[in-house]
């Protein structure tokens, strides 16, 4: 199945979403409990890694600056906990330096505050935010050990502190995490140690054991891909890259999962190959794939659509402002979508777009 031509009629529009108070990329964002987006971290325009933390308000579609980071930091990760409070977890800063630390962030206060250090560093990694309330870490970079990981442990808010739960089966930074409707972890793609080594295989991971158990084999290996849950409990996994002749070659292949087989099937690619972008499940079940960069590492400004009942995907109009990659993309309460921040080939992106929720 192939990409579905672009429709003249289409109303998805992409708006202008506020200017940022700094421009930055690779960052986090996080939408709170009472519907504001947290940005934090990421590197700046000399590619210094960013402590400086701010708020978007949807109400008045402005950015306001909130308390700073204890620890500046880029290439980390943010997750919301069930107490309404966020958790930014690792990262790293200029020359490999790892940030071993751990913060809160409570939205009651505007501050941050140090929270226990895990037993390891952890860079370009996916947390997950547990059924039980506790937050899984698992994988990633650690400069300190000279790569990839394998380990994985579990934060518990109630208790403040970090265990160590089953290893990965692979060793992978890059990858993606998604809630299975089981309430277990699959565990996609990524890349492992050594030079391009892609683990076609996925994991799961049961909280009920505290195990990674292999899962099926990707058809196409890739890291830095987006990976989300569809609305029939099937795992969309869409672009990223691999390795083609020593080099990264930038995929447009898509394949979906079925969590029932545990078995990988391939389905419409997408209409133009781009890798560091973001996908987000819509309202009506579409998912929504923005910006990243093609196979000649140049910015996209293009945004599409993928239809599970068709299995393809479509190129949406317009097109978004500014071409970006390293953004973030949150699903505002509305159902409507913030991407903020990130670069492109001339620099970081100042003003973030904002696509209204289709109807």
């Amino acid at each position: 199945m192939g990409a579905a031509p672009a429709c003249a009629g289409d109303t998805s529009l992409d708006n202008f979403g506020g200017n940022l108070v700094t421009p930055r990329s690779a960052h986090t964002a996080t939408l709170l409990s009472n519907g504001q987006v947290l940005l934090a971290g990421g590197s700046d325009d000399t590619k210094a890694a960013l402590s400086s933390a701010e708020l978007y308000n949807p109400a008045t579609n402005t950015w306001i600056a909130t308390g700073s980071l204890n620890n500046a930091r880029f290439f980390h990760s943010a997750i919301r906990m069930a107490d309404g409070r966020v958790l930014v977890v690792g990262g790293e800063l200029p020359l490999n330096y790892d940030v071993p630390t751990a913060e809160i962030y409570d939205p009651a206060t505007g501050a941050w505050t140090l929270a226990a250090t895990p037993n390891s560093p952890h860079t370009d990694f996916d947390p997950v935010l547990l059924p039980n309330g506790k937050v899984l870490v698992a994988g990633g970079v650690s400069h300190a050990i000279s790569g990839e990981t394998a380990i994985a442990e579990l934060y518990d808010p109630s208790t403040g502190t970090w265990s160590l739960t089953g290893s990965l089966n692979h060793a992978r930074g890059g990858y993606k995490a998604v809630v299975l409707s089981s309430g277990k972890i699959l565990i996609t793609g990524g890349y492992g140690p050594g030079t391009y080594p892609y683990p076609p295989q996925t994991e799961i991971y049961d909280p009920a054991t505290g195990v990674f158990s292999d899962s099926g084999s990707l058809n196409i290996p890739r890291a830095n891909h987006a990976a989300v849950l569809l609305k029939n409990g099937r795992v969309l996994v869409a672009g990223g890259y691999r390795s083609s002749g020593g080099k990264s070659q930038v995929l447009a292949a898509s394949e979906i999962y079925d969590p029932t087989t545990g078995l990988w099937m391939q389905t419409g690619s997408l209409t133009t190959r781009r890798a560091v972008f973001t996908a987000s499940v819509l309202t009506n079940g579409r998912v929504f794939a923005a910006g990243g960069y093609d196979n000649s590492f140049q910015a996209l400004e293009s945004i599409e659509e993928y239809s599970p009942a068709s299995g393809s995907w479509r190129v949406l109009r317009p097109t978004l402002a500014t071409p970006r990659f390293q953004h973030t993309t949150t699903t505002l309460l509305d159902g409507s979508l913030i991407m903020a921040g990130g670069a492109n080939n001339s620099g970081l992106i100042p003003a973030a777009d904002l696509f209204i929720r289709p109807h």
